[in-house]
């Protein structure tokens, strides 16, 4: 299982690069831009084969595992777009 991991995260590296490499032709944006766009496009290939999207789609119901799937595609992108900034804060409610 490791040496099947370790594939899988070169070969997402490998599209990272090739999606960065393409993204910098076309734009003609500067560094970090295109690298980091695509990073964030292949962190969500990523996430859809993590331990917990597996997780979530083996605790679905029998005939809902696409639903969950689309649904941990969904959040995830939700995340993304809307971006970090607000993750994480403490509220004051949620600080004590």
């Amino acid at each position: 299982m490791l040496q099947l991991r370790s594939r899988l995260l070169l070969m997402y590296e490998r599209f990272e690069q090739a999606l960065a490499h393409s993204l910098a032709e076309e734009s003609k944006a500067g560094h970090p831009a295109p690298r980091l766009v695509a990073a964030q496009v292949i962190s969500l290939f990523q996430l859809v084969t993590s331990e917990e999207a597996r997780e979530r789609v083996a605790s679905a119901p029998a005939d809902e595992p696409r639903n969950a799937l689309n649904a941990w595609i969904d959040e995830s992108a939700v995340l993304l777009a809307e971006g970090l900034a607000g993750y994480g804060i403490r509220t004051s409610a949620s600080a004590s």
